[in-house]
């Protein structure tokens, strides 16, 4: 165990071969993120503008290791949950407002994580979306029944994201790409309204400010104290990192293989064609597997969180294996998996729901973004481990980018 550090300046890096034995909160917050919604719309993303919107997921990644910096620190430094604090600070009204947010935009990850199961499960299984819809949504319920949760999860993940990390960066790898027309990709514009949709939808699911927050969270449910803030720095580096090689792999896959094809992924097997290149006719297998991973990775932790968030805003209470926490994470699932299935009943598309779900939980990303600055600079809670002003700086931009982008897409639309 390292010494305590007693000023933020004294945080330090772990030796990396005792860090990753170490791997904690910030990879499942990467499960998270590597959800069926992210592979969804960064391959419709490179399969429409080419590498046109790299440089957004190159920016989520940095935005993310900023915020996830800012949010180890508030979670592990202080003795409240974070709508407790928010409580404390600002009045029960706005943590019970906060929370719900919370829920609401949970309640949209989740329903793209149970279609993407279902399409995964239909790949590898044939079948029916709204059958296998129902299956993962009482999966979900029975895993999250469980008590000691939070430990079978990290082992469950790390295996789920080598899964996807092999199937995603081995098929960028057979089917080649030019570097050069790549970094292209690294200029920020948006080429029309949709581009710019698809831009914020990227931005809301790979810089998810409602993961933050909820690192806040499993840093307590992990245990980590003073002594484990640079762990939780290596934890937030290398699971963005690996969340960025995953996503940019789907995106560039997509630009190389479907973008100079005029193919603009409308069903899961039109986004499978990009694995072709290492899996050829067992491509839409591959898919299946590679979405069941992305999307089982993420469906429990998921509805853990929004059922946390509830819980710790209204009841006050925000252990996992709190029965409130587990009720109301189970009430996520059974709404999620109502607005996955309806409508495949009346034939609606299960990407394009996917797409709507993830654009959804874009609503959070200025409350919330708002107050981990806040609080990262509270001195009465953080004391000497306050942002420092280049903290503040890169904090400051990402946020105020992130509201920018999100603002210019919905008045786009008004």
């Amino acid at each position: 165990m390292s010494s305590e550090p007693t000023t933020i300046t004294e945080i330090s890096l772990p030796e990396v071969s005792e860090a990753i034995k170490r791997i904690g909160p910030a990879f499942i917050l990467g499960a998270l993120t590597i959800g069926p919604g992210a592979l969804v719309v960064s391959s419709v993303t490179g399969a429409q503008f080419g590498y046109g919107l790299l440089w957004v997921l190159v920016g989520a990644v940095l935005f993310s290791m900023i915020f996830l910096d800012m949010s180890a620190r508030v979670g592990i430094l202080s003795d409240k949950s974070f709508w407790g604090l928010v409580e404390e600070r600002f009045g029960r009204p706005a943590a019970v407002v906060g929370a719900i947010m919370g829920v609401m935009t949970t309640i949209g990850y989740e329903t793209g994580n149970i279609v993407g199961v279902a399409l995964g499960m239909r790949a590898i299984f044939g079948g029916d979306i709204v059958l296998w819809g129902t299956v993962a949504a009482a999966a979900a319920l029975f895993l999250i029944s469980r008590q000691g949760l939070y430990d079978k999860l990290e082992r469950v993940i790390l295996i789920l994201i080598g899964v996807m990390i092999i199937g995603f960066v081995g098929t960028l790898y057979l089917a080649g790409f030019s570097p050069t027309q790549a970094t292209t990709g690294l200029v920020p514009s948006f080429e029309n309204q949709r581009a710019l949709f698809l831009g914020m939808t990227l931005l809301s699911t790979s810089f998810s400010m409602s993961s933050m927050v909820y690192q806040t969270y499993l840093t307590k449910e992990k245990g980590y104290g003073r002594s484990e803030l640079g762990q939780a720095v290596f934890d937030s580096v290398a699971a963005m990192l690996i969340m960025g090689v995953i996503l940019s792999s789907v995106l560039i896959t997509s630009a190389a293989v479907l973008n100079p094809a005029g193919i603009v992924p409308a069903t899961a097997a039109d986004i499978a064609l990009q694995l072709e290149p290492i899996a050829g006719e067992n491509a839409k297998l591959l898919f299946g597997v590679a979405l069941l991973a992305a999307a089982f990775s993420s469906i429990v932790v998921n509805a853990m969180r929004g059922g946390t968030y509830f819980a710790d805003g209204v009841a006050q209470v925000s252990d996992m294996d709190d029965r409130v926490v587990k009720l109301a994470s189970g009430g996520v699932i059974v709404i999620a998996w109502a607005a996955a299935v309806i409508p495949q009943l009346f034939g609606g598309s299960a990407i394009d729901t996917i797409i709507i779900a993830q654009a959804f939980a874009i609503i959070v990303l200025p409350y919330y973004g708002a107050l981990l600055l806040y609080f990262a600079n509270d001195e009465g809670l953080l004391g000497e481990f306050v942002n420092n002003r280049w903290r503040n700086v890169a904090g400051g931009l990402a946020y105020l980018i992130s509201v920018a982008i999100a603002l210019s897409s919905i008045t786009s639309f008004i």
